[in-house]
This record gives structure tokens, sequence and C-alpha cells, in this order.
């Protein structure tokens, strides 16, 4: 396999990777991180000194009753709840699936204890997403159950929802920790390992997200599982960019002939405007799925040579043809 150059760039993964999540969020060893980005989710001043991570599986009380993975679960010295979703893809039913979740947590907290409901734990459901969801520009909504003139009925359930893609400020526009935590989501991985970052991500808590983060510190073992979990999740998020790519262009397509009738030429150049911003998002998305498929063909590179792994194997778990895995092998001997 032909080796990297002294001069090639390397960045961090992904903060939004699920490997990301799990190595910096889910990180069970050093919770510093974890629970500095938890206090500035929740906007709270109370510093989270202690935190124990607990299954996140529900598992169904009858055949018919409906199990579930969560991202993240766990609570603080203080007896409250943490449910952390990560959900980048398009889900417009998050707030249903949390509510699912969060009852979940409370009939089991009151099943296994007196049936009482004075001391109940809070619990805060966190939602970290990458597409847009509620209207307006802002990108961080803490929710409750409220009455009509504004007083807060239930205090035992928030709902804390941020949208990545509407955060837009600066590093220099950057003061809070909430700032700090959506800023370095959003731009981590455009950092090269090495490089010069805003002042703010040196400080003790970023710095060790970073650190897990940081490929070009890790031993041999952990980058093969690395490239390993990568090569699934890229997979399955080229297939998803793929079909996104078909169905935009169709509707591009689709745009382009309503826009030439003859009937209404007012709506037809609006259509033509419409189905142009179409053809340019499918062009962004094309571009998205070659740089997808580069990833894939760099992964595959790190898995032609590993003994436990033939052409074959490589190929399905790419969904790929075995010509082509030959192919890169061919290169990488060149």
């Amino acid at each position: 396999m032909a080796e990297k150059t002294s001069n090639e760039p390397i960045y961090y993964l992904p903060f939004t990777s699920d490997y990301g999540f799990k190595v910096t969020f889910g990180n069970e060893h050093d919770s510093v991180f974890l629970r500095r980005a938890l206090q500035a989710l929740i906007n709270t001043s109370v510093p989270i000194e202690e935190i124990w991570f607990d299954k996140n599986t529900i598992e169904g009380l009858t055949l018919e009753s409906r199990s579930g993975i969560l991202d993240l679960y766990c609570r603080d010295a203080h007896r409250n709840l943490f449910i952390v979703e990560m959900q980048l893809g398009v889900y417009i039913e998050i707030i249903q699936r949390l509510k699912f979740y969060a009852f979940h947590k409370l009939d089991k907290e009151i099943r296994k204890g007196k049936f009482e409901f004075k001391d109940l734990s809070k619990i805060y459901c966190i939602a970290i997403l990458g597409y847009n969801l509620l209207p307006g520009n802002q990108y961080h909504t803490i929710a409750c159950i409220r009455a009509e003139n504004g007083y807060i009925v239930d205090t035992k359930l928030d709902f804390v929802i941020v949208e990545l893609a509407k955060f837009k400020k600066k590093s220099e526009d950057c003061i809070t920790d909430l700032d700090k935590l959506l800023f370095a989501m959003n731009e981590t991985h455009h950092f090269e390992i090495g490089a010069e970052v805003p002042t703010f991500m040196k400080e003790d808590w970023i710095v060790k997200a970073l650190h897990e983060l940081d490929t070009s510190s890790m031993s041999p073992d952990r980058r093969a599982d690395l490239s390993i979990f990568l090569a699934k999740e890229l997979s399955e998020r080229h297939f998803n960019h793929t079909n996104k790519i078909r169905a935009e262009q169709a509707e591009a397509n689709l745009e382009i002939e309503r826009a030439k009738t003859k009937e209404a030429a007012e709506l037809a150049q609006q259509e033509r405007v419409k189905a142009q911003a179409a053809a340019e998002m499918a062009q962004k998305e094309r571009a998205k799925a070659i740089e997808m498929e580069q990833q894939i063909n760099l992964a595959i590179q790190n898995l032609i040579d590993q003994p436990d792994w033939s052409d074959a194997r490589i190929a399905s778990t790419f969904q790929v043809s075995l010509e082509h895995i030959q192919h890169i092998r061919s290169q990488s001997k060149a």
C-alpha cells in the first residue's frame, strides 16, 4: 500500500460521526468534556461534578412493546437524567422519539420505588441535529410544558434542541461554553492536526475531546478498529447520499419540464429558478458523493493488507465489485 507523504495533512475526526460522538460525549474513562458540554446544553451555572453512564438499551416489556437504543444515557449527582441523541439525517419525529425514551425512564423509575411522584428525577432530553427542525434562526432551544401565561407547569422534563446547521458564529464571537461547543462540533474536522486553532479550543475540556479525535496518535490496533468502524458508517452514508442525489435530480428534471409550459410564463420562470437551485444542490451532493467514495477507497486501502480481510469480504462490506477492490490493490502496489 502506498505510504502517505510527510506533507499530506491529517485532520481531526468529526464530532458528528458515530465514532466521534462515542469517544467524546460517550467517554466513560474521562467525563470532563461530557460534563462541561451537558452544563452548556442545559444552560445551567451549576457545575456537573460527577456523571454515571447507565445502560442505553430500552427493552420492550412485551413481545408487542417497542425497544430502542439511545445514543447516550447518564445521570449526575443530583439525580438528573440526561438522554442525548445525535441525528444528522432528517427525522421529523425526533421529539416523539425522545418522549418515548423519557417516558420509559420515568415509568421504570416509578415502578422500582414507592408509587409517589414528589421525588422524581428531572429528565433532560437533548437532541443534537444536523438539519433544521424548528422555525426561525434560533440554534439552541429549551422547551418544557408551559401554561398560556408562560407559567412552567412541569419542571421535571426539558427538551433541548440543538440545530447545528443554524449556528453561524465565527470563532472570535464564541464567548459562552455553548458557542464554543457548537463551533467545535461544526469546525473541528476542518482543522489540520498540529495547526493553530482558536484560543478557546485550547481549554482543558475541549482539548480532552480533541485528543480522542486525533488520528495521528492512535495505536495500530485502534487505527484498524477505526477503519472498520468508519468503513461501515461511510458505506451507509454513501448509500443514502446516492439515493438523495437521484431524488433531487429527478425533482430538478420535473421542475424544468413544468417551467416549459406556455400557460404561465411567470410561473415558468420561477420554476426554472427552483430547478436551477435544485440542480446546483444535486451538483453539490454529487461532489459530496465523490468525496465519500474517495474516503471509502482510502478505508479499503487500509484493509486490503489486513490478513483477515479477503477481497470478497471487503467488497461485501463496502458494496462494491471485486474488480474495484483489485483496481485499488493494483494502484497501491504501483
